[in-house]
Parts: structure tokens; sequence; C-alpha cells
């Protein structure tokens, strides 16, 4: 749990991270993101550099992440969009990521339907929880995933919006986390939810 809470923190400092404009991105094909194979170099290569870097520890094992991250705010309104997408690497190679928007044209696809979680059980197989849900905005595998063979789906739902001539932007955000065995049958189902 604490492991995956440090990935949540790098998230939640992105979002914070966005609030400063940054350089905007679109979110990676699938194919763009491949646990245990994409490599930092081909992230960057089509990416871009970064807005940030970090070195952490997850289940003794070092690794780095890299954070993009891009706000648009609407003058004169409260209105505030934001994109981030938090990628980690185990010697360079991705073992997760994380994308989340708030921006409309995203927003809606990546409401989470309580009522189809609830279709849910433990036991069903990954292929069934994409089928249902959707295209996650977040995968990972080991060491965010413990133990080795094991592996976790997130969905994130973001809003956002900010108080003119104030600098912290307000941000509700609901994560569903989906945990899968090395058979990708579902052991754990949770979620969580923060309101400004």
């Amino acid at each position: 749990m604490f492991r995956t809470l440090r990935v949540f923190a790098i998230l939640a400092t992105s979002l914070l991270i966005a609030a400063c404009g940054g350089q905007n991105f679109v979110r990676p094909q699938s194919d763009a993101l491949v646990l245990g194979s994409t490599t930092f170099r081909q992230v960057t290569s089509k990416m871009g550099e970064p807005l940030s870097t970090a070195a952490l520890s997850l289940n003794n094992v070092p690794v780095r992440s890299a954070t993009y991250s891009h706000a648009q705010a609407m003058p004169f309104t409260t209105i505030l969009n934001i994109r981030t997408l938090v990628c980690v690497f185990d010697k360079d190679v991705l073992v997760s990521y994380d994308y989340a928007s708030s921006f409309d044209e995203e927003k809606a696809a990546t409401k989470i339907n309580d009522g189809l979680v609830k279709t849910l059980l433990k036991g069903d197989k990954k292929s069934k929880v994409v089928a249902i849900l959707g295209r996650p905005g977040g995968e990972a595998i080991y060491p965010v995933a413990n133990p080795k063979g094991t592996s976790i789906l997130r969905y994130t739902y973001l809003e956002s919006y900010r108080v003119p001539f104030l600098p912290t932007p307000r941000i509700t955000k609901k994560i569903l986390t989906i945990n899968f065995d090395s058979s990708e049958e579902i052991t754990v189902i949770s979620s969580t939810e923060s309101k400004p």
C-alpha cells in the first residue's frame, strides 16, 4: 500500500506543477507505453523532455519517475484544465505510468461508473475489466506492484478549477485501483477520493 501511495504522491505533486503551465502534450497511444519493454529514451523521444524527474525507492528497488504536466486556464474565469502523465522506470525500463486529465474532451471518457465497477468480482480476468471499464489511465508491474508477477490497473477521474488570485488549484480526484495476481485475476478492488 505504501508503494502505491508514493506513486500517488508523485501524481499529486505533478498536478500542482501542472498549475504552473508546462509544455502541452497528448495522451500517448496504448502501444507507446508497454510495461517491461518501453525505455526512458523511447518515452522522451516521443514525448520530449519531462517537466521533472525524481529518484525514489519502491520495495527497496531504486526507480526514477518522469512527470509531464500541462495546465490551461481561461482568463477571468475559474476554468482550469490539467493534463498529467507520470512514468516510473526501473533500470530505465517502464514499470508504471499514470495519465489523468480534466480537459472536457477527456474527462467524460475517464468518469468512473460505480455501477459497472460493482459488476467486477474477485477472480475476474484483467481482459474483462478493460472490456467493461475501457482503457485504463495507468498500469503498473513490479516493483510498483508487489510481489513480482502481479500487476495493477488504475482509472483516474479529475475535476479542476481555480480561484482567481489564489495560486493553488482546486482538484477533485477519484482513483480506482485494481490489483491482479500472476494469472491476471482480480485480487483487490479499491478506490480513493479527495476533494478540495
